[in-house]
């Protein structure tokens, strides 16, 4: 008696269904193309936020910060997003005019003005960064220092993590007979798996 007759379902049956239509991959813009990062780190960015009645610091976010070098220049931009929705919280290039000045009581966290450009509009804004490591805060003091007197900027290493290796576009041609070549195959693996299966049920017989 065949497995067939045993159990009523034939577990050599394979059925494919192709795709009606094939989606091409569309390429995101991060708006960081052509930048390479020098340094990033985790931490808390504020606002001073001044009215009529009062005067304090609002979270602007919290996130990663990163110094971006535009290739082939020195110029550096600090740029920052909100964790989860990645909304631009800090973007502006560091100019010899930017002085950092330290948050008072804190040798955590750093203060300084600048115009900053959100994605939407520039603004002028007073921020205050804060870091969880003092290591972290000297780190970011040192290099935002370095890049503001544009001290030998170009020297200054991408981050290891963060380098981009230029990978070559495959053909749409070079694609399709990919796929061919894998879909012929797993047709080869299934029929062998077929064969294989007939001589166990013959034996059997």
């Amino acid at each position: 008696m065949s497995k067939v007759e045993e159990t009523g379902v034939d577990e050599t049956y394979s059925r494919q269904f192709e795709p009606v239509m094939v989606l091409p991959e569309v390429k995101m813009s991060t708006g960081e193309e052509g930048e390479d990062c020098l340094w990033k780190c985790r931490a808390k960015l504020l606002r001073l936020f001044k009215s009529e009645s009062t005067t304090e610091w609002k979270e602007r976010g919290v996130g990663d910060v990163k110094f971006l070098r535009k290739r082939g220049t020195e110029n550096v931009r600090l740029i920052m997003r909100r964790q989860h929705t990645l909304k631009i919280c800090l973007n502006h290039y560091i100019i010899p005019s930017l002085k950092l000045q330290a948050n008072s009581g804190s040798d955590k966290a750093w203060v300084w003005a600048a115009s900053d450009f959100d994605g939407e509009k520039m603004t002028d804004e007073i921020f205050c960064i804060r870091f969880n490591l003092v290591e972290e805060a000297q780190k970011f003091k040192e290099l935002f220092e370095r890049c503001a007197k544009q001290d030998k900027v170009g020297e200054i290493p991408v981050m290891q993590d963060d380098k981009k290796e230029e990978k070559k576009e495959e053909k749409p041609e070079e694609k399709a007979e990919e796929k061919k070549e894998e879909k012929a195959e797993e047709k080869k693996e299934e029929k062998t798996e077929e064969k294989k299966e007939e001589k166990t049920e013959e034996k059997k017989e």
